[in-house]
């Protein structure tokens, strides 16, 4: 999952970046709009940071 997330951003993460990135995938979650399968990519995401 990890390798999935850093996919995405300019550079790989780091441990100050997590808080961020839980933050950023908690706000996005609630998003209307989403897919079914965005909605659990951010699942997934918010469950590998938070290990």
């Amino acid at each position: 999952m990890l390798k999935e997330i850093n996919s995405f951003l300019p550079k790989p993460i780091n441990q100050e970046d997590i808080p961020i990135l839980l933050s950023y995938f908690t706000s996005i979650k609630s998003n209307s709009a989403l897919t079914e399968d965005e909605k659990s990519f951010i699942d997934k995401a918010i469950l590998t940071l938070n290990s």
